[in-house]
Parts: structure tokens; sequence; C-alpha cells
């Protein structure tokens, strides 16, 4: 698509998966972006097909999610670019998926700006799990089925895949750089909200994408499960969002209980409960004091 430029971050990527990603992704955008978060001996000519499309930012550290994604941003709005598409290095879009990205979010921008962005439908890339996209009802998270042919209201997607007006980032502002990498989609989503604006997913937008390090079988459930550092993480981050006052109590009940369900997801169900333990209990006391950025 014309005026939208896709941003891969990476951090030791699996390059015969990386490869395929950017030739998808030279078939359907105008400009393709690669931010290397300090990967060992990252070359360009590890990448089979070179195109005057492809750009490549290599930190000098990892930086993280956040502050690679408003690099992204920042290049975009210097190029002239009035979308951008975030990737992560471990997922793949379908052949058309932004396309029908594009055209739901500008159809709807038309003439008045509304929405901020717009997301796909995503399957685990292992096969495992068939994510919803969901809205804040009441005290909980409704799950909202979507057919082909819909394009539904949301309040949250994952960062990977989303489709951004620029004009949302300029008016809502970037990613929070000291949550690092979790939530980050998340805090930015409710600040859209906040805003005003609204969030789309769409029905005829597909992508596969790796939702956790492995899976956790949990009475009969299958739930990502995570390294204790990515525990810490997590909480630290969550702790932090749940204060910010423009959040609302609705998000910060909602995010509470499912905070307690985990805590006893780790420490009940999962190996490694010490661990588990002290990584979710440093994490929350980061997120109190406010101890930000890269652990």
């Amino acid at each position: 698509m014309r005026n939208v430029l896709a941003i891969i971050v990476t951090y030791h990527p699996e390059l015969v998966h990386l490869n395929k990603l950017i030739n998808v992704l030279l078939k359907q955008v105008e400009g393709l972006l690669i931010i290397d978060n300090n990967t060992p001996d990252f070359r360009v000519c590890t990448i089979d097909e070179l195109s005057p499309k492809l750009e490549v930012i290599l930190n000098p550290d990892n930086v993280g999610l956040a502050t690679a994604y408003n690099q992204g941003y920042f290049t975009a709005k210097t190029r002239g670019y009035s979308h951008i598409i975030l990737f992560d290095q471990d997922s793949m879009p379908a052949d058309n998926m932004i396309a029908n990205l594009y055209s739901a979010i500008t159809d709807r921008n038309d003439p008045v700006f509304t929405v901020a962005a717009a997301g796909p439908k995503y399957t685990d890339i292992k096969g495992q799990k068939l994510s919803p996209f969901v809205r804040i009802k009441d005290f909980h998270l409704e799950r909202i089925d979507c057919s082909e042919s819909e394009v539904v209201e949301v309040d949250h997607l994952i960062s990977s895949g989303s489709l951004i007006d620029l004009r949302a980032l300029d008016r809502v502002g970037n990613f929070v750089d000291g949550l690092f990498i979790d939530c980050v989609d998340t805090e930015w989503c409710l600040r859209v909200r906040h805003h005003g604006l609204k969030i789309v997913g769409v029905g005829n937008a597909l992508m596969t994408h790796n939702i956790g390090d492995r899976y956790l079988n949990v009475l009969g459930r299958q739930l990502p499960f995570h390294t204790p550092l990515r525990l810490r993480y997590q909480f630290r981050n969550q702790v932090w969002i749940i204060k910010q006052f423009w959040v609302g109590w609705r998000w910060r009940i909602i995010d509470s209980i499912r905070c307690i369900k985990l805590i006893a997801v780790y420490v009940i169900f999962a190996p490694n409960k010490f661990n588990n333990l002290t990584a979710i209990t440093k994490g929350i006391i980061d997120g109190i004091i406010n101890r930000m950025g890269k652990i």
C-alpha cells in the first residue's frame, strides 16, 4: 500500500522466517524498516532479497519494543508516510492483510478522522489458539466474534499487525519507552480510547503470530507460559498502567483480577514456582515505585 511503512523489530531473529516475512511485506507496502535491537553479527546481507524499499536501523543496545516502535514512528513521519504497520519478527501476515486493514481504516477516516488503528484476526503460529478481539464491557473483557465481512470496534489490539494512522500518534502521543517490552500495546490502546478515538478489528485481515514461549495446561486450558524475566516485566508494567489516572476504574478492576489469576497460575500450576513468585513480587514493587526501563 502507498503511504504505509512496515516496521519489523528484531532481536535474535530466526532468519528463514524473517526472510519470508520481509518478502511478504515488500509486496504489500511502500516502505519497509527493520529495527534490530543489537543482535550479534546481524547483517543486512543475511537477507536473501534486498530492495530499495528496505531500510535497516542497527541499535547498539537492546532498547526494547516501545523505543524501537517510536524510532519507526519518527522515521515514518520524517519520510512523509501517512500510516505505519508494526510487526514482531515471528508474525506472518496473509497476502492481502495490509490492503484490507488500510481499506477499513481509511474508509472510516474519510472525511473525519476517528479511527486510530486497525488490527487483524490472528492465530498462534504453533496452530494452537485462535485469539478473538476484545472489548471492555462492564467489569470484564468481552470476546467478540468477527466474521470475514465485519469490522468491529474494540478496545485493544496486539501491536504486531496493527496499522496505525500517524495522526493518532501525533494526537495521543507515542509509545511509553519505559515499558520496554510487555503491555506496550495495551497502554497505547487505552490511551487512544481515553482520547475518544476508535480502534477496529478487521475480519478479513488475517495473520499468524507467536503468542508465548510455550503453553501451560491449566485445568484443561492451554495458556501462554513465560519466563520469570518476562513475568517481572508483565507485572511491573500492568501495575504501572493501573496507576495511571486516565485508565479508569473498569480497567483497574479488570486487570487487577487478571493479575491475581495469573499469580495463582504461576504459583500453583507452573514449574519453578519460587522463581516465578520472586519475579512477580519484584515486578509489582517495580511498578509501584516506578522503576521502569530495561531490567
